[in-house]
């Protein structure tokens, strides 16, 4: 769980505790995440934490990952047990953050509903293969209207993703981006003299 507790979101700049039994190695302790094995921050028998700013940003993926605690084998010349331990894969949940939010395209058609594209910016390396929709959500309390636009096949890793929409009816509306299922949070403006 990320660090503030099971309610909070595990985002890039989350710090994780894991938790459990026989946590600490005989003389190392690792976690596998994102494909790499990184030494944590505190490690005891029962709790381990991992400040998720020790993993390459480039290696960390949105969507549900996996997570191991890993016991290394003892060095060349040790003589007790060679062979290193591995716990079962954890899952959680990275959710990606929204950058930046840029219509390139959008078109009137009839009734005044808008076709276009949006490009996003996020935080973290979107997979080519990684299912990516955005979620427009209508901001206003009466009748309010949501939509679902799935971005289309890519052929590359990036940090941004160009998606069409038609049909939009026009108005002001919240953005989140969901990958592979992990959707990113509203960010709120807590400036009492900003415009948004």
């Amino acid at each position: 769980v990320a660090q503030g507790g099971i309610t909070e979101a595990i985002q890039v700049d989350s710090t994780l505790v894991i938790t459990g039994k026989q946590l600490k190695g005989d003389w190392a302790t690792q976690v596998r995440l994102c494909g790499i094995e990184v030494t944590p921050l505190e490690v005891s028998a029962t709790q381990i934490v991992l400040p998720l700013s020790q993993v390459p940003i480039a290696a960390l993926r949105a969507g549900i990952q996996s997570l191991q605690v890993i016991h290394p084998p003892l060095p060349n010349g040790a003589i007790a047990h060679r062979r290193g331990k591995e716990s079962n894969a954890a899952p959680f949940v990275l959710r990606p953050r929204l950058v930046d939010v840029a219509l390139q395209t959008a078109t009137a058609e009839e009734d005044e509903w808008r076709s276009g594209q949006m490009q996003l910016q996020t935080n973290l390396t979107l997979g080519a293969r990684q299912r990516i929709v955005v979620v427009l959500n209508e901001w206003g309390i009466e009748q309010p209207t949501s939509y679902l636009f799935d971005a289309p096949a890519r052929d590359q890793d990036s940090t941004s993703v160009t998606i069409p929409f038609q049909d939009v009816k026009p108005g002001d509306y919240l953005v989140r981006l969901m990958v592979d299922g992990a959707e990113s949070q509203l960010q709120i403006d807590d400036d009492p003299d900003s415009s948004t």
